[in-house]
């Protein structure tokens, strides 16, 4: 499973953390959830095209915040270089 990725590696997670991520170039590789809001899933889709990064899609945000050794939901997180 792709996620456990995230377990072993520096991550970021939340929309906010991930853009900025994004932009300063730290991200190699996003995750976003099935259930992401859909304006959310846009821009994060559009700001890694941008910069030819790899997005995968978890299940769902429990799933992707569990993988991130979060104890909450989250939408979108990202492996940090």
């Amino acid at each position: 499973m792709p996620l456990n990725e995230l377990a072993s590696s520096p991550r970021c997670a939340g929309q906010n953390s991930v853009l900025r991520n994004i932009a300063r170039g730290e991200a190699l590789k996003v995750f976003l959830a099935a259930d992401a809001d859909e304006k959310l899933a846009l821009r994060i889709r559009a700001a890694s095209n941008e910069r030819n990064i790899p997005v995968e899609t978890a299940a769902d945000s429990q799933q992707l915040g569990r993988a991130c050794a979060l104890t909450r939901k989250t939408a979108v997180a990202a492996i940090l270089k």
